[in-house]
């Protein structure tokens, strides 16, 4: 009985006893059963995430971040290319090629005269431009001695040579510069008297400086006014000595000039020339006041010269143009009566005074050929009034005046750049009524036709 009491107690106390306690060692903690039910899911494959440790005082800090790299600005635009850079070329109204033929029916004589002229300048350095010219010039006249019996009178005059100039240009301000130059060269002179087969010929020394203001309105041209001095040294030696002569002048200057293959890069986008409401500038347009003299033959000239003249482009390809002159000259010599004693014969003073002004209205045509040419043919219709005047002493000898209409026809082929432009092409005028001609004292038409260069440039 005593025994089966016992075995109902040891009973209980397994039953009381958790078997947390029984199956875990004696200095574990008690857990207390979770409320939650237990969770169906696998357990998760990802390793456990890492924490770096707290930096302790000995470590040094992290390194700060870098910062981020500034903006890079965009490249400046290129530079437009200015007047005066190195390896611009410029050429100015020196650049010539004229000719003219003046018939005189009535009296069976001519003036004829034929000019050309090759001028360049190259800037080699900063400002600094080195160049010439080179020219030939031939006039020959044939006027009758006498009237009556029909007995002409014929002498030819060449004239060919070169000169090296150079030139500086000076900026004074983004569209103004001074271009002071000076040149030096050699010119031969052959004189034929074809009457009397009598022929001369020399060498002249000359020398020049000039020294204008010019204005750059638009990149490819300009135009300058300013002082200009000119000397032809004595160039014989024998007792016909050739006339030493000097010419002081304030004139104006047209240049036109291309850039560099460098800075045609940075080239604005080419304009086209004879586009509606283009203004035209060209060497036409001139001024002029100048004195020469020479001291051997007693001889001294005056000469005044203005002609205004543009161009302007109604509609694309079409012009209208203006022009107007404005011209007066004065030659005058001491001379000697021939027929006198040396020691006591008087001097008399021999002038001879020319003044013509007028205008010329025109009609163009500016017809493309290409990317940089084009043809420019012109018709105008002027009027000038014309007065001469000729002395000996106190007598006038020669004396009119006359209102003149004019019609005028040239053709140039134009070579364009920027907005600058050279031409040279055929020209032709002729007077539609008479004028009076020295020393016949008739009337006799003119007729003027030959061939003739420009330059300038368009606003």
């Amino acid at each position: 009985m005593r025994t089966r009491t016992s075995c109902v107690a040891a009973a209980l106390v397994l039953a009381l006893v958790p078997r947390a306690a029984l199956a875990e060692p004696d200095d574990a903690a008690p857990t207390t059963p979770s409320s939650e039910p237990p969770s169906s899911e696998p357990p998760s494959s990802e390793p456990p995430s890492y924490e770096p440790p707290a930096p302790t005082a000995a470590e040094d800090p992290p390194p700060p971040p870098r910062p981020a790299p500034e903006p890079v600005p965009p490249p400046a635009p290129p530079r437009a290319p200015r007047f005066g850079e190195r390896g611009q070329t410029f050429v100015t109204n020196e650049l010539a090629l004229d000719g003219a033929l003046t018939r005189y029916d009535d009296l069976q004589g001519e003036v004829a005269s034929f000019r050309v002229r090759v001028a360049a300048m190259h800037f080699v350095l900063p400002n600094l431009a080195v160049g010439g010219s080179a020219g030939l010039e031939s006039s020959s006249r044939r006027v009758p001695r006498d009237i009556t019996y029909d007995a002409t009178y014929t002498t030819t005059v060449t004239r060919w040579g070169g000169q090296l100039a150079v030139a500086y240009d000076v900026p004074l301000t983004g569209l103004s510069s001074l271009l002071p130059s000076v040149a030096v060269g050699m010119e031969s002179v052959m004189s034929q008297n074809v009457d009397y087969n009598r022929m001369e010929s020399w060498l002249v020394p000359r020398v020049r400086a000039f020294v204008p203001l010019v204005v750059h309105p638009r990149r490819g041209f300009f135009v300058g006014l300013g002082p200009s001095i000119d000397h032809t040294f004595d160039g014989r030696l024998d007792e016909n000595a050739a006339p030493e002569t000097t010419r002081v002048a304030v004139e104006s200057v047209f240049g036109a000039y291309l850039d560099s293959a460098r800075e045609a890069e940075a080239e604005e986008p080419r304009v086209r020339f004879g586009r509606a409401r283009d203004l035209v500038m060209t060497s036409e347009t001139s001024a002029a006041l100048s004195y020469q003299s020479n001291a051997r033959d007693d001889a001294r000239s005056t000469a005044l010269s203005l002609t205004p003249s543009v161009d302007y482009f109604l509609i694309d390809h079409f012009s209208l143009g203006l022009g107007a002159r404005a011209v007066y000259s004065r030659r005058s010599t001491d001379a000697v009566a021939a027929t006198l004693d040396p020691r006591t014969r008087p001097q008399r003073e021999e002038s001879a005074t020319r003044l013509t002004f007028g205008g010329v209205v025109r009609l163009g045509a500016a017809l493309p050929l290409g990317s940089f040419v084009s043809w420019f043919p012109r018709v105008g219709f002027g009027v000038d009034h014309r007065h001469l005047r000729d002395t000996v002493g106190d007598a006038t000898y020669l004396r009119g005046q006359t209102w003149v209409p004019y019609v005028s026809v040239d053709a140039p082929l134009v070579a364009h750049a920027g907005r600058g432009l050279v031409g040279v092409g055929p020209s032709f005028s002729r007077d539609l009524e008479p004028q009076p001609v020295h020393p016949f004292r008739r009337d006799v038409p003119n007729v003027r036709f030959g061939v003739s260069a420009i330059v300038g440039g368009w606003l």
